[in-house]
């Protein structure tokens, strides 16, 4: 190998590696530019509705069922001794 050829290889391996950082630096700026600016497309013509399930709120009011039912379980977990 000569010192062209050496000479080629070395600016070609630089060129290369500059274009590739360049290239994912273009890449990342996209990106980021589809991220902030993209709107949602919608490929349905009717919205469909998302159901989710909750549990009913409890009434707080009325501790006279809890209590007896707590108390219930206690007598039931000391039946057994």
């Amino acid at each position: 190998m000569d010192i062209d050829t050496a000479a080629t290889f070395f600016v070609g391996t630089i060129l290369i590696g500059l274009g590739v950082i360049i290239v994912s630096l273009v890449i990342l700026l996209l990106n980021n530019l589809f991220n902030k600016y993209w709107k949602p497309v919608k490929f349905t013509l009717y919205n469909i509705p998302h159901y989710t399930y909750a549990d009913p709120p409890m009434d707080t009011t009325n501790t006279a069922n809890t209590e007896a039912e707590s108390n219930n379980t206690i007598k039931i977990k000391n039946a057994g001794r």
